[in-house]
């Protein structure tokens, strides 16, 4: 027997110009009349075989999508009924692909201020979970989807529509539903005045200005928390004289600012690729994330622990200190770690790639990661070479 669930949403009702009662109460109809069982809410140990949404929300959606409930579109239960006196078995279940509610299904994307190259990519992202891209002035327009670059006005001010970040794109792909508009606003940026005599830049100046002056340096990514507590007076007048310590003070400020990449590389990538509880499931497998992280743990928590120390030298220095006893304390746990490390990288940066190229999600979660400004603008692929060239 046919198990499935029906919610309503207003979005949905107003497209197909029906009010959510009529439509939901033929639709159980048509269900009732082919033999189903039709049931309100999922719960987590449930008979229910398919879900019938009109949005890829809420918790009957998340429900499903732990349980591996297939959630489909109301024209599925229309297109079943049609094929009622079908002789195909299993019709119903070909059916499912087709009419699958997807991550972006019945909206009405616009990209705005991308490169041709990644709007095109963007376009194709978008067909394939569901959206439908239109043009700016379409009466249908439901989100308009900016790249993070400034603009000096709001060319869509009149629209009632959703103004937001690509992030919000790439993290509805990576959740499989559509992520809440309000986590992810695209913020005005006022024009700032220029006097008349400075020469205005180009379009593309401009953007090339705003980039640079928003693009976090490298060699200083930092994440929230990262920040070491600053040095006591007293370390900051002995620095002013010892040539040794304005040395230690150097190798500190290094230590630090590669942690900060370690942290970024654990905290944002790894653990939540090891969360098999996400919202929309596990992006990859345990064997996949090892694969791609191996012990790179291992090396955040030896190289926290010797900028620790590091910290507690220069704070309490003095000129017989000694920087190379820190460095053999922790050498043994750094000769024992680095090794598979390396060994393994450029197998580790083929399975991002391979991943990436395969696992929609997994590229989606890898976009919303890259648009954080701890990881300054680079990819995982080449935060990943950071012990190395360290």
């Amino acid at each position: 027997m046919l198990f499935w669930i029906w919610y309503q949403h207003s979005r949905m009702c107003k497209l197909l110009q029906i009010s959510s009662s009529l439509l939901q109460k033929r639709l159980i109809g048509l269900a009732h009349g082919m033999g189903a069982v039709v049931k309100k809410r999922i719960k987590y140990q449930t008979k229910v075989t398919h879900l019938v949404a009109q949005t890829p929300t809420g918790s009957n959606y998340d429900r499903a999508l732990i349980a591996g409930i297939p959630a489909l579109q109301p024209g599925w239960v229309e297109e079943c009924w049609h094929h009622r006196r079908s002789v195909e078995d299993n019709f119903a279940e070909r059916l499912v692909t087709q009419w699958s509610l997807e991550p972006l299904s019945f909206l009405r994307l616009h990209f705005y201020g991308f490169e041709d190259e990644e709007q095109k990519h963007m376009t194709e992202v978008a067909k394939q979970n569901g959206a439908v891209v239109v043009s700016a002035d379409d009466p249908s327009l439901t989100h308009v989807v900016f790249n993070d670059f400034e603009t000096v006005d709001n060319p869509f001010a009149s629209r009632d529509v959703h103004f937001v970040r690509s992030e919000w794109f790439w993290a509805s792909v990576q959740i499989r539903q559509t992520a809440d508009e309000s986590l992810y606003p695209y913020t005005w940026r006022p024009e700032t005045p220029t006097s008349i005599a400075t020469p205005t830049p180009s379009k593309s100046r401009k953007r090339l200005l705003y980039l640079e002056s928003e693009r976090p340096n490298k060699q200083r990514a930092s994440y929230e928390g990262a920040e070491s507590s600053p040095l006591s007076p007293k370390a900051k007048e002995a620095a002013k004289s010892s040539h040794r310590h304005q040395r230690a003070l150097e190798m500190l400020q290094t230590e630090r600012n590669y942690v900060a990449i370690l942290h970024t590389i654990v905290k944002l990538f790894r653990e939540p690729l090891e969360n098999a509880n996400q919202t929309g499931g596990a992006i990859l497998t345990s064997a996949e994330v090892k694969e791609i992280f191996g012990n790179v743990h291992v090396l955040y928590g030896i190289h926290q622990a010797l900028c620790e120390d590091l910290e507690s030298l220069c704070n309490t220095w003095k000129e017989e200190a000694s920087i190379g006893a820190i460095i053999l304390k922790h050498a043994e746990e750094l000769q024992k770690a680095y090794p598979p490390f390396i060994n393994y990288l450029e197998s580790a940066r083929a399975a991002i790639a391979s991943h990436d190229r395969s696992k929609p999600r997994f590229h989606a979660f890898l976009k919303v990661c890259q648009s954080k400004p701890a990881c300054g603008r680079q990819s995982l692929a080449d935060l990943m070479v950071t012990p190395v060239q360290q």
